[in-house]
C-alpha cells in the first residue's frame, strides 16, 4: 500500500509542477503584454506631444523635422524594449520546460525502480513459497 500511496503522491507533484509552469509561462507572457502595451502608450503620448509642440511654433519646419526625429527614437526605443522582453520571456519558458521535463523524467524513473522492486519481491515471495 505505501508504494502505491508514494507512487500517487509523486504523480500529484508532477501535475502540481506542470500546472505551476503554466501558470509561471501565462504571468509572464501577461507581464510582457502589459509592458508592451505601456511601451505603446508612452511612445504615443510622447508622439502626440511632439506634433502637437511643432504645430504650436513659429519656425515649424526645424522643430517638425526635430519631432518627427524624437518620435523616431522613440519607437526604435520601443521596439527594441518589446523584442527584449519577448527574448526573455522565451529564455524563461525555455528553462522552466527544461526544469518541469528533468523534474518529471526523475518521477518516472522512480515510479520505474518501484514497480521493478514490487516485481523483485513478487518473484522472491514465489520462489521462497
Amino acid at each position: 500500500m505505501k508504494i502505491i500511496k508514494v507512487t500517487v503522491l509523486l504523480l500529484v507533484i508532477a501535475v502540481v509542477v506542470v500546472v505551476e509552469v503554466v501558470v509561471v509561462i501565462v504571468a509572464a507572457a501577461a507581464v510582457v503584454v502589459v509592458a508592451a502595451a505601456a511601451v505603446v502608450v508612452v511612445v504615443v503620448a510622447a508622439a502626440a506631444v511632439v506634433v502637437a509642440t511643432a504645430a504650436c511654433s513659429r519656425n515649424s519646419i526645424v522643430v517638425t523635422v526635430a519631432a518627427a526625429a524624437v518620435v523616431v527614437v522613440l519607437v526604435v526605443v520601443a521596439v527594441v524594449v518589446v523584442v527584449i522582453m519577448i527574448i526573455i520571456l522565451i529564455a524563461a519558458i525555455v528553462i522552466i520546460i527544461k526544469v518541469v521535463v528533468v523534474v518529471v523524467v526523475i518521477i518516472i524513473i522512480i515510479i520505474i525502480i518501484i514497480i521493478i522492486i514490487i516485481i523483485i519481491i513478487i518473484i522472491i515471495i514465489i520462489i521462497t513459497s
